[in-house]
Order: C-alpha cells, then structure tokens, then sequence
C-alpha cells in the first residue's frame, strides 16, 4: 500500500486540492493507498483560511501534524534565515513519518536541501516544463509579458532549487482561442481603452484555465505514482518498464478528457 504525506500551508485552494485526494484515495481512483499524515505549517487560530482547512482535515479523520513557523527559534529566523530553515527541516524530519511519496498542495515554504535528500515530495507548478518560475501570479504575468500560445501544469521533484527539480508529469494546454484571441488582439494592437485591465482580464481567464486542470493533474499523478504506471528511483522518474521518462510522464490526453470548458 502506498504512503502518502500532505504537506501543505492552507491556502484558498489548498483545501480543493486536499479534500479532492482524500476523496479519490476514498473512491480508489488513487488506489491501494491511504494518507499517512497532513503536516500544516501553523496552528489553529493563526489564519483564517488556514483553520478552515485545519477544520476540515480534522473532520476527515486524517493524522494532523502542526508545527507552527511562527513560534519556532524566533530568535535565529532573523539573525540567519539559512540556519533558521536548516533548524526547521531537522524538526520537520523528526515530526513526520516515512511515505513512499509526498505531495506539496499550497504549500509556500523553500525547503533546504537536507529534506530534499531524505523525503521523495512532489510539488505542483503552474507552468510547463522550463517555463517560468515563481508564483502563479508570477508565473501568468511572465506568460502574458512573452505573449506565449500555451502555458501547462507540472508535477516536479522537490530540490532547494525552487522550482527546479526533475519532472514528474505534467500536461499543457492553450491560452488562444474563444476565451482568449479577443484579449491578445487588444493587448497586441494596443488598441485596448484601458490596457491594464484588458491585461487582468486575460490574467483571469489564464489562471481559471489552470485551475480547472490542477485538481485533476494531482490526482492522475498520485494515481500513476501509487498504482506504479511511473515509479521515482534515484530522483529519475521511470515508466512500469523501468525506462526513464526523460521530461516527465504526460498527462495531456487525461486531463484534457476530464475538462469541461
């Protein structure tokens, strides 16, 4: 039976993402699996959002493991934040159990490379494959500055190089057509009355694009992961053959099949 670890910081999506693989370990979608453990990043009361999310794992019945990055070695976080994350992970290491994997749903930390070495976490990124870097925000502006015609999602390998590690999976799809063209074509020809907010429209419509595929693209990977269609040996991820799938396992088609636009 596959393990599973959640790591997560609580965020308006987090819990989408968190109850949609509960349920799918539930169901068997994500079969011969169970949830080992959700590590949470701050304690009740902390944030609202984030007890909403405290809230709701409790209810499930999961194994709910806090450790609060506000009250720990206050002191040293603002003499040496590398020390202090170092200090971090060594407890984080010591709180949770081993998993065969571990998925990062909205979680916002950089872990060092001491926790890299010794959990095998995958994380979710709002990009193809050598795309940019950073935060969704990020991300979708860097999008939009490029003019680019496809954007995507991938699952990587967690590595103290943000956003870096090897791929796990991913899927891409379009940012042109129905939803799109009118909004490039303003924002190309400059045309736009008010090209800033011809700009945030585009950016919503990117991002909602997204979201309507991220759900999907953690549970196909935790499924693939778990059923062993792709295993992860030595940070190289490998088909069921024991080929090494270099760029990652694509989930296009699967997704794709799973979006109604």
């Amino acid at each position: 039976m596959a393990k599973i670890g959640i790591f997560t910081s609580g965020g308006p999506f987090a819990l989408e993402l968190i109850s949609a693989v509960v349920e799918a370990v539930k169901s068997g979608h994500i079969p011969n699996s169970k949830i080992s453990f959700v590590f949470c990043d701050h304690e009740q009361g902390e944030w609202e959002l984030g007890d909403r999310m405290l809230r709701y794992v409790k209810s499930a019945g999961l194994t709910l493991i806090n450790f609060s990055y506000r009250n720990f070695e206050v002191e040293l976080r603002k003499k040496d934040k590398e020390k202090w994350r170092v200090a971090h992970d060594e407890k984080t290491i010591e709180l949770v159990p081993k998993t065969d994997f571990d998925l990062l749903l909205g979680w916002m930390w950089w872990f060092s490379k001491l926790i890299c070495k010794v959990r095998t976490m995958v994380n979710l990124h709002p990009a193809l494959p050598n795309g940019p870097r950073g935060t969704f925000v990020e991300v979708i502006w860097e999008l939009i500055r490029q003019r680019v015609i496809e954007t995507g999602i991938m699952m990587h390998l967690t590595t103290e190089d943000w956003d870096n590690g090897t791929v796990v999976s991913f899927c891409r799809f379009p940012i042109r057509g129905q939803r799109f063209d009118s909004l490039w074509a303003k924002i190309c020809t400059g045309i736009a009355e008010d090209i800033n907010k011809t700009k945030a429209e585009l950016f919503q419509n990117i991002r909602r694009a997204g979201t309507a595929r991220e759900i999907n693209m953690v549970l196909w990977t935790a499924r693939a992961l778990a059923e062993g269609t792709i295993r992860i040996v030595d940070r190289k991820i490998l088909d069921s053959r024991g080929n090494v799938l270099n760029g990652g396992y694509n989930l296009t088609k699967k997704i794709e099949a799973g979006i109604i636009v």
